[in-house]
């Protein structure tokens, strides 16, 4: 069938066509569109460009067995370092008990307990923990001797009577942090 009879045949039907403008314009648009698929096409291949580089900068020097290895020895060592701190956190903690049991108020009077003798021989030392507990040790000296006392301190009182040296030195340990 030429192009006559398909003239003729659209003519028949009132179609007036004129092909070779229908060509022109589905020409126009395929170039249009090759345009625009040709700038996308470049743009990602811009794109793709910028991601080999960074890759390329990523793995500089590295295979993918290497990376592995690197990213694996990398989890141990924070394995290990957790494990660490978390003995230290214990060690921590241990050393805050003992310190809460040993003495941390300390206090001393000194005093004359006789008026023959001459000087400040006498003392009541102190020794509490954090918790007011510890003990008074009372050392009276005399012309005969000396003589120790010990007396026992439980939550800040005493298990039996203090001398007003005892009183003060326990008073002077418990008001200290």
């Amino acid at each position: 069938m030429g192009q006559g009879t398909l003239d003729r045949i659209l003519s028949g039907l009132g179609i007036n066509i004129d092909l070779k403008l229908i060509f022109l314009i589905f020409a126009v648009v395929l170039l249009v569109l090759v345009i625009i698929l040709l700038v996308m096409n470049v743009k990602q291949k811009k794109r793709v460009e910028e991601l080999q580089r960074r890759y390329e900068a990523f793995m500089q020097g590295s295979d993918g067995k290497s990376l592995e290895d690197r990213l694996t020895r990398t989890a141990r060592d924070v394995r290990r370092l957790d494990l660490g701190l978390k003995n230290q956190k214990a060690q921590m903690d241990e050393l805050d008990r003992k310190v809460g049991a040993s003495f941390r108020k300390i206090s001393i009077v000194r005093y004359n307990s006789s008026n023959e003798m001459g000087g400040i021989m006498s003392f009541a030392l102190v020794l509490l923990d954090e918790r007011n507990d510890g003990f008074i040790l009372n050392v009276i000296h005399a012309r005969e001797g000396s003589y120790p006392y010990i007396k026992r301190v439980i939550n800040g009182e005493p298990e039996m009577d203090l001398s007003r040296e005892e009183v003060r030195a326990l008073e002077s340990a418990m008001i200290q942090n």
